[in-house]
């Protein structure tokens, strides 16, 4: 176990995550007598996975270890200005460049529900994934990867992990996922995962950053899918999308070479 940490993660975590996530896919599909809707309960698997292994690995020693960066809050006012929007700066780049294509004016619907964004955005930070994968991805995982690996392969690693476990979503009814492409979704987690890798190096290891990033991007793209239902689903918005935010990732590591940034000394502890 104590060798293989970061696999018995993914175990503990593809476990619980995917047996949640098929029951109710068997459910939907009358495979078995009863009605199971798990909820947002799948979306801990990552956290759960971290503070299982954690504390095998450490007792409540590796837990404190693991939850400290939950504190580190005291960053540049930069970092938290890239992890709140940026993402709506890459939106805003791909909305124009699918308009200017197209020669079209984007139709914004929904508009007037704007008072509502800062209660979405708490709902989807707690239930909505950041909170429950990213104490896994980035507390757990990530500084793991990073005693072995440069930057650029620790986050190559870690998103296919990420994708991985995102896969039973592609057959759950109403996951963001369902229905799409698991290609373009695949090489879109490659992208944001370097990015988190730099942010998190460049923040000295600050999960709660890390969230904050998270929070973002998910409570963005579902306001985005409010706002211009007609532009989010046309195809051609998809790809440039993903190419804005691959060419974003691309220039961070031109810039910072592959290791990303350098490595914070608690990641190396």
């Amino acid at each position: 176990m104590k060798n293989k940490p970061i696999l018995l993660f993914m175990l503990v975590t593809c476990g619980y995550s995917w047996t949640l996530w098929g029951l109710r896919i068997l459910s939907e599909l009358h495979v078995v007598p009863f009605k199971f809707n798990a909820g947002p309960l799948g979306s801990f698997g990552p956290v759960l996975g971290a503070l299982v292994v954690s504390f095998l690995l450490g007792g409540k020693a590796e837990v404190r270890k693991l939850l400290r960066p939950l504190s580190y809050w005291d960053v540049a006012a930069k970092w938290y200005a890239f992890a709140t929007l940026s993402i709506v700066g890459l939106y805003a780049i791909s909305v124009l460049a699918y308009c200017v294509a197209n020669s079209v004016q984007p139709a914004f619907e929904n508009l007037h529900n704007w008072v509502y964004f800062p209660l979405l955005f708490v709902v989807i930070l707690i239930i909505g994934g950041p909170l429950g994968e990213e104490i896994g991805w980035r507390g757990f995982a990530l500084p793991r990867l990073l005693e072995r690996f440069n930057g650029l392969v620790a986050s190559l690693i870690l998103s296919l992990f990420w994708v991985v476990w995102h896969l039973p979503l592609f057959w759950l009814e109403g996951a963001a996922q369902q229905g799409t492409s698991v290609i373009g979704f695949s090489l879109v987690v490659v992208a944001f995962s370097i990015l988190y890798t730099w942010l998190y190096n460049q923040t000295g290891g600050s999960l709660l950053v890390a969230i904050l990033y998270h929070a973002s991007i998910n409570t963005f793209s579902f306001c985005f899918q409010n706002v211009l239902p007609g532009i989010e689903q046309a195809r051609m918005h998809g790809i440039i999308f993903l190419v804005v935010t691959c060419v974003l990732a691309l220039a961070v590591l031109a810039q910072t070479g592959v290791n990303l940034g350098k490595p914070a000394p608690e990641q190396l502890s």
